[in-house]
């Protein structure tokens, strides 16, 4: 009878770990994910959360890198070996419509003059596009225009990842769909666009994902 129960348990925490931990900033950005999936909390602090999920973990880091940092080193080992980020990103090129999904391959921080770590500055993980992470929105096109010299994206927590799963060790993809074009206008047709934006890039990122 024990050895029932002793097995179930450990078939039940084997199945319940996953390979791929999901990455988020907030939970608007994941509301269709709770609605697909059965997510137990495993711990929650002011800023960020982390689920268990049937298909997949679920890691909320809050906004910005600092949040996005602490919240990383919170799961940095366990036995995940595959982070995935899946968020909103600001358009600096000009080049992308709204909606549109980029794979990410480069992340730089800036500026570059509040990171400890000055020689992992820039962080190559993958092929695709260059994202620059700043701690605060981008509200004019003065700022647009700087940044839009060093990458073609821009968020608030893509530097963050890419840092911790470098010192992790974990194989990092991340995938951004574009809400803006990073110039301050439209922030509330912004906010209420974010589930139906993000719905599109779970369906389109995640195996299995239904509406």
């Amino acid at each position: 009878m024990w050895i029932k129960v002793f097995t179930f348990l450990i078939i039940k925490k084997i199945l319940n770990h996953h390979k791929t931990c999901l990455i988020i900033a907030t939970k608007i950005e994941a509301q269709s994910l709770f609605k697909n999936d059965n997510f137990d909390k495993v711990w929650k602090n002011e800023s960020s959360s982390f689920y268990r999920g049937r298909k997949h973990d679920l890691l909320i880091t809050g906004i910005g890198p600092v949040c996005t940092a602490y919240a990383c080193g919170k799961i940095s080992d366990l036995e995940h070996t595959q982070w995935l980020n899946l968020g909103i990103a600001g358009d600096l090129s000009q080049n992308h419509n709204i909606s549109d999904i980029v794979q990410v391959g480069v992340c730089e921080n800036w500026p570059a003059k509040n990171l400890l770590c000055r020689d992992l500055n820039t962080i190559k993980f993958d092929e695709g596009a260059k994202l620059i992470t700043v701690s605060e929105p981008i509200h004019d096109e003065t700022m647009r225009e700087k940044l839009s010299k060093l990458g073609q994206l821009v968020d608030m927590e893509g530097y963050a990842i890419s840092l911790s799963a470098q010192f992790s060790n974990k194989k990092l993809r991340i995938s951004k769909v574009i809400s803006d074009h990073a110039n301050g206008k439209n922030i509330k047709n912004l906010v209420a666009s974010i589930p139906k934006l993000m719905q599109q890039l779970f369906e389109s990122e995640l195996d299995g994902f239904k509406k």
